[in-house]
């Protein structure tokens, strides 16, 4: 069985930046800079990847995603975007009025003032 392309160019640049598993275990790791043709430039940091966006994609796609899990979760943000919009807005009556409120919080001032 051949090796993915993308496979051998992260194994490469694994060696080349000298990337270990440790670096992996404690989350010191950038994938884009793994994934960068060239020198990575983190103010840029997807501008020269050595694959499209597309490929990369592709390949999590079938190596890595659980498939059914994430289509059940998109799925399910569907369902539920649309029935928030398809349900009636609810009377949400009239908004209270808090000028009573404030002036009597404004009298506990004065009185604390004198």
């Amino acid at each position: 069985m051949a090796v993915h392309p993308i496979d051998a160019y992260i194994s490469k640049r694994l060696k080349d930046l000298g990337i270990t598993l440790a670096d992996f275990i404690n989350n010191r790791v950038c994938m884009a800079e793994i994934l960068t043709d060239g020198e990575y430039d983190q103010f840029n940091p997807y501008g020269n990847l050595a694959f499209p966006v597309r490929d990369i994609f592709r390949y999590w796609w079938t190596k890595y995603a659980d498939q059914g899990a994430v289509i059940d979760m998109v799925i399910e943000d569907l369902a539920t975007e649309y029935k928030d919009r398809m349900l009636p807005e609810t009377d949400r009556g009239e908004p209270l009025d808090l000028t009573d409120a404030i002036d009597g919080f404004t009298d506990i001032r004065q009185v604390a003032e004198s």
